[in-house]
């Protein structure tokens, strides 16, 4: 397989839901999970996964909130390929991450973390981390 089949296929053209921007995303590279291990919250997965979001105290919801956004920061600069989205650019030719909602980012972040190579369980608790603010309600985002 060449060089450029290789990337066509780790990669996908997604409309944005409400920005309605064209972006072109891949999954996310693995020299990035080791970082991004730094955000997990075993306990709190544990109770989102058998009880759903509503189930945490509300300084655990604020906490695993921002460890979402954190890793918001580092996955979607680093998987959206084109066109190129930076926190706080520094050129007119990059989308400025903070000029997206939530939902977009939400988007491109549940896109990038699939098919990540993470072991089933892990994958299993990642999904479920994603699946917040709770079991059973249904948001824009899911």
């Amino acid at each position: 397989m060449s060089a450029k089949a290789l990337r066509q296929r780790n990669r996908q053209k997604i409309t944005l839901p409400d920005s309605k921007l064209e972006v072109i995303v891949r999954k996310i590279p693995p020299r990035l999970l080791p970082q991004l291990m730094k955000y997990r919250n075993p306990e709190a997965e544990e109770l989102i996964t058998r009880q759903g979001f509503d189930a945490l105290p509300d300084e655990q919801k604020a906490e695993l909130a921002s460890r979402l956004f954190d890793m918001l920061t580092i996955i979607v600069p680093a998987c959206v390929v084109s066109p190129r989205i930076e926190v706080n650019p520094t050129s007119d030719d990059v989308v400025d991450f903070d000029d997206l909602s939530l939902n977009d980012l939400i988007t491109i972040f549940r896109y990038a973390m699939s098919g990540t190579g993470l072991p089933p369980e892990e994958q299993k608790e990642l999904e479920n981390f994603q699946r917040a603010p709770s079991a059973g309600q249904s948001t824009q985002w899911q």
